[in-house]
């Protein structure tokens, strides 16, 4: 795993592994906290510590876990201006210029599509 000391490891439930496994790990690496998705509800909001290091259970957690990185990162979504741009002809050139002119203009721009 790719820890540094005073990271937070999130030990969701995957399709083909369950990431709970690797909290011995991620401790020994020396993790500041754990984020563990919960066992049950009734152990939703549970804060236990092993071993020094506090482990948060959540339910649900792969449904929360974008919130939560919102609320870490102080909801770098409200900041952000979309722009679409759809029609048959002309969809590449009109994104690449908005990009650019943005660019100018001090802003920070990205373009997503099928064309890269």
């Amino acid at each position: 795993m790719w820890l540094r000391r005073g990271d937070l490891f999130v030990a969701v439930v995957g399709h083909q592994a369950d990431g709970r496994r690797y909290i011995p790990q991620a401790i020994a690496q020396g993790v500041a906290a754990i984020i563990a998705e919960a066992k049950d509800e009734a152990t939703d909001g549970e804060i236990r510590e092993m071993h020094g290091v506090p482990v948060i259970y959540l339910s649900q957690l792969n449904e929360r876990l974008s919130a939560l990185a919102g609320r870490f990162y102080h909801e770098p979504s409200d900041n952000l201006r979309l722009v679409g741009v759809t029609g048959t002809n002309g969809k590449t050139t009109t994104t690449q210029l908005l990009a650019q002119w943005s660019q100018l203009l001090g802003e920070t721009s990205a373009v997503m599509g099928t064309v890269w």
